[in-house]
Parts: structure tokens; C-alpha cells; sequence
């Protein structure tokens, strides 16, 4: 089951999210904070494995925040 990180005050067009593998490769990305990842990549199941995530938005409050780090993919 997958699960994603919900923000309660994000200006819904001032948003976006980045995925990517242990190799620095891109395998996803939002800009929409209802779209989450299905842990697939190009229409296939991902690998076990760590990925690294790079989240940033802009507040109600107007200010700009980031968030970085990694999960781990267990199937």
C-alpha cells in the first residue's frame, strides 16, 4: 500500500515533487498535491530499493518551503 504526504496548506499551483532512483534518474513527478506515485515506473512495478524524493511548495502563508530525503520501496 502506498502512502503520500499530505499538505494542508499548499497554494494548489505552487507545487511540485520529484522522484528519482538510487542512480539520480527522474521516475516521477507532481505538481498536483492530490497525485501521489502508484510505484510503477513507465506502466511497470518499480524495484524494491531506495528512492529520493525533492518536494517544494509555497504556503498560505506565501512562504516558500522544500523537503528532501528518501524512502525505502517494499514489495
Amino acid at each position: 500500500e502506498f502512502r503520500r504526504v499530505l499538505f494542508r496548506s499548499v497554494k494548489g499551483s505552487l507545487y511540485n515533487v520529484k522522484l528519482f532512483n538510487r542512480w539520480g534518474e527522474k521516475i516521477a513527478e507532481f505538481t498536483n498535491p492530490d497525485m501521489n506515485w502508484d510505484g510503477n515506473i513507465n506502466g511497470k512495478p518499480a524495484p524494491e530499493g531506495v528512492y529520493i524524493f525533492m518536494a517544494y511548495w509555497i504556503g498560505c502563508d506565501n512562504e516558500k518551503r522544500s523537503l528532501q530525503g528518501n524512502f525505502t520501496l517494499l514489495r
